[in-house]
């Protein structure tokens, strides 16, 4: 089991590029996150902004971290069954 992860953990890599690329669709879903940092800061008292950016950031670091833990973790999963249901079919075979 551990090699078959090993597998495809090197081809999330070398898909990366393809998996990264944007189109229109995908854009509808952006979450503007330095606009909305901005509009949180507007709430804050100006001498606040330092501490309130800071924390901002650790968040956005913690988004982006659980997203490509669980973003990963989702696409081994489903790549692992497809790769199953190949080996299936032609073991029946």
């Amino acid at each position: 089991m551990k090699e078959d992860i090993d597998i495809m953990k090197r081809w999330l890599a070398f898909r990366e590029e393809e998996i990264a690329t944007m189109n229109e669709e995908d854009r509808k879903y952006l979450v503007h996150f330095d606009e909305r940092f901005d509009n949180v800061l507007k709430c804050v008292p100006e001498n606040s902004h330092t501490q309130v950016k800071k924390e901002l950031d650790n968040m956005y670091d913690a988004f982006m971290d659980y997203s490509t833990h669980w973003n990963e973790k989702h696409y081994l999963a489903g790549f692992g069954d497809a790769l199953k249901m190949v080996i299936g079919v032609f073991s029946e075979k």
